[in-house]
């Protein structure tokens, strides 16, 4: 190697060397500003935080939020909240006339809720607060939903008949959308059969499952809906006279409430079998029900029964409920004839297990206002053996249980719930006396509640 070779080679080290040093302190030099900055963007960011809380302070409580909570309600939940709102009764004024116009003024957001949801628009009610206008917004607004109509509050004789007229031909295009049915108290704008004969007028009800119609002065025979124009029914109550026979035709019918108005001719009841019906309820002086022969109306499905017929032992007798689960009974009017409907049926009503016996009026009290014993509660006993939950009033305590000796109620050796209603001044003692007594037989638990009121249930 010659001595100019070495010379360059040295001078090249030297010149990288240098070059090391200038790139380190360059790095040196951003490491530093970078921390700088660093901190300088730390300083920003807690005055910024600082700022906006101070905002926060000053701004008024009406600005503290963009978008206000009721806004912020998802639209299901909103829906939901006025539609129970709509179902309240206790509003002390028509709820479907103004719940949906006070609350579509609560915000824009609402208005267009409600205006735009169907099925806040399905109640018509044809009454007389209720404009033409407002009952043609319900018919348009439900779009295709199904129909909720009520016919009532008619009974005031200056009440006009027009109006009502007019407003029955806004729905009646919709027959086919009317899902139920309900009419009362229209006896200013004529009876109920010309109301009903306008609304059927030859028309079909095919999405009709239930109606509800409350004139006892009406008399609907013939019955107005069959299976060729209301082939959906399956909920029928009716205080008006009728022919049970053409309600007891539709084999899809679950409930039937029937109140018979004593003045009317009542009804003839037929060895007819509605398969699917799970409630009936009976109330009034019906006539022909010893006609029945016994074991001949099968109900294999009614679960729910409630009575208080003037003539109830024919029906008793009659009667096949496999599965019956709920019996109530009320004698009628001062009649005391459960004896007579009760003594024939040993165990014949083993299934029910909820059994509530209303007041026995002046079968129970004497004239001095002493307790007497009924002779019919040992009858009631076997003829509902099963019965776990028991509901009576304070007058039958004496009747069913004892303070010493055999108590009818000793029969229920299922027995886990007590219910009695009535005016307590001291705890009874044919209930207290027959409590001790059955805590040493060893019995199921017994739950007792005494509610304080004159009426039961």
């Amino acid at each position: 190697m010659t001595l100019d070779t070495c010379h360059l080679d040295k001078y090249r080290v030297t010149s990288t060397d240098s070059l090391l040093v200038e790139a380190q302190a360059e790095i040196e030099q951003l490491e530093k500003r970078e921390r700088e900055l660093l901190d300088e963007l730390d300083e920003v960011r807690l005055f910024l935080q600082l700022q906006r809380d101070r905002i926060h302070q000053l701004r008024p409580a009406r600005q503290t939020s963009p978008t206000a909570p009721i806004t912020r309600l998802p639209a299901e939940l909103l829906l939901g909240i006025i539609e129970l709102i709509n179902q309240d009764q206790t509003v002390g004024r028509d709820s479907h006339r103004y719940v949906k116009l006070d609350l579509a003024r609560v915000s824009r957001y609402w208005r267009d809720l409600i205006w735009g949801s169907p099925l806040l628009w399905t109640r018509v009610a044809i009454v007389p607060t209720w404009a033409p206008a407002f009952v043609k917004a319900h018919v348009v607004n439900s779009a295709e939903c199904l129909l909720d109509v009520t016919v009532q509050d008619w009974d005031i004789p200056h009440n006009s008949l027009t109006k009502c007229e007019e407003l029955l031909d806004i729905v009646i295009p919709c027959r086919h959308r009317i899902r139920s049915l309900y009419l009362s108290d229209n006896s200013g704008v004529g009876t109920t059969e010309s109301i009903l004969e306008r609304i059927v007028s030859n028309g079909t009800f095919p999405s009709l499952k239930r109606i509800s119609i409350f004139d006892d002065s009406a008399i609907l025979y013939p019955w107005p809906f069959g299976l060729d124009n209301a082939p959906s029914l399956d909920y029928i109550s009716l205080e008006a006279d009728t022919d049970i026979r053409v309600t007891l035709m539709y084999s899809d019918l679950k409930t039937l409430i029937l109140y018979s108005s004593p003045d009317g001719p009542g009804a003839l009841p037929v060895p007819l079998s509605p398969l699917n019906l799970t409630t009936l309820t009976l109330t009034g002086p019906t006539h022909g029900w010893g006609l029945l022969r016994p074991n001949t109306l099968h109900l294999p499905n009614l679960e729910l029964l409630s009575v208080c017929l003037q003539n109830l032992g024919g029906l008793m007798e009659a009667i096949v409920t496999p599965r019956l689960r709920y019996f109530n009974y009320t004698p009628w009017a001062n009649v005391l004839d459960s004896i007579a409907v009760f003594n024939n049926l040993p165990s014949k009503f083993a299934s029910v297990q909820h059994l509530h016996l209303r007041d026995y009026y002046d079968g129970v009290i004497s004239d001095d206002g002493e307790v007497v014993y009924l002779d019919d509660a040992p009858a009631i006993c076997k003829a509902f053996p099963g019965v776990r939950r028991l509901g009576l009033h304070e007058r039958h305590i004496s009747a069913f249980f004892w303070e010493e000796g055999p108590s009818p109620a000793d029969d229920w050796l299922h027995l886990q719930s007590l219910e009695i209603c009535g005016l307590f001044y001291s705890m009874p003692n044919d209930l207290v006396g027959w409590l001790r007594r059955r805590k040493f037989k060893e019995r199921l638990a017994l739950e007792v509640t005494l509610m304080e009121s004159e009426d039961y249930l």
